[in-house]
């Protein structure tokens, strides 16, 4: 019940951004509760109330290493700028530990977050075409051109920009 209610809080907190005209990407409850579900989720809190949220995408596998699509990071405005983002960033980069982890962002203070968890620009054309496709082609905001490449990723990661963070530690 209480990670219901968190969905439904993330999803009002995307959906109000994404009207204040911030590049962010609005959310379901169900596709929140669906992250919490399969513990791909953090959630941060301040002062007792839920204040932030990142989650990761399961994008594939390649050379045996998991990629992982981190997403998802919105803290409230009323929130920002205490340094919850770049905790839930640093967090989500230490989930992970031994997976390549990517994330697309349009989103300025999403990117400075990112890039302090290790985080760094990557050519699209970098990213192995196994992993591209659930990356840019099955997203919820790909925009076909005439080349059926993304409208962003044509425009050599334009508005939107791929960040990497490799394994922290190897498989061996």
């Amino acid at each position: 019940r209480e990670q219901w209610e968190f969905a439904h809080t993330i999803a009002q907190w995307t959906n109000e951004a994404a009207h204040r005209g911030e590049p962010v990407l609005a959310q379901s409850a169900e596709r929140l509760m669906q992250q919490f579900i399969e513990n791909n989720s953090l959630v941060a809190f301040a002062c007792g109330q839920l204040s932030g949220h990142i989650t990761a995408y399961r994008l594939g596998e390649y050379n045996e290493v998991p990629w992982y699509e981190v997403g998802s990071l919105i803290v409230p405005p009323e929130q920002r700028s205490i340094g919850l983002g770049n905790a839930l960033s640093e967090a989500m980069a230490h989930m992970h530990p031994q997976s390549q982890l990517i994330a697309t962002s349009k989103y300025p203070h999403a990117i400075r977050a990112l890039s302090r968890a290790g985080f760094r620009p990557m050519s699209y054309q970098a990213v192995p075409e196994v992993i591209r496709i659930p990356l840019c082609y099955e997203a919820p905001c790909y925009t076909p051109i005439q080349t059926n490449m993304c409208r962003d990723e044509h425009n050599c990661g334009g508005y939107c920009f791929a960040l990497a963070r490799p394994p922290i530690y190897n498989h061996d």
